[in-house]
């Protein structure tokens, strides 16, 4: 399923909101993990509803951020601080897809030693015959 421009533009400022480039501990930010192509080509796996939740949840935390002053980050956390239960769960399900894209990125994964074993650890001998 296919974002429009602007839809792609602000899905990936929020999601950079929630995944920074330069963060010490990760090693890229999800602009460097291809976290929107992600979003972006798994919406067609989801169930309609589902499909239309997401979506939802991007334009609304994207029509908060072009009035916050802080923009992204900003309307994120005014999101996560609502008293309204669904609305503090749109950043949930953000940050969810987030994660999903960003842990399935080869280049995180190898960066991170996410499908190392014991046997290919340096050092470690090999399986036992």
């Amino acid at each position: 399923m296919r974002l429009t421009d602007g839809e792609r533009r602000w899905a990936g400022r929020l999601f950079i909101g929630l995944l920074p480039p330069g963060n010490r501990r990760l090693a890229h930010g999800a602009h460097e993990a291809r976290v929107v192509e992600f979003f972006e080509e798994h919406l067609g796996y989801l169930p309609r509803r589902t499909r239309w939740a997401v979506r939802a949840g991007v334009d609304l935390a994207a029509g908060l951020a072009r009035l916050h002053p802080r923009g992204a980050l900003g309307a994120l956390e005014l999101l996560a601080a609502s008293p309204i239960y669904a609305l503090r769960e749109v950043v949930t399900l953000l940050k969810s897809v987030v994660c999903l894209g960003y842990f399935t990125d080869a280049d995180v994964r190898r960066e991170l030693g996410l499908d190392l074993t014991l046997a290919s650890l340096p050092g470690r001998p090999g399986p036992a015959p």
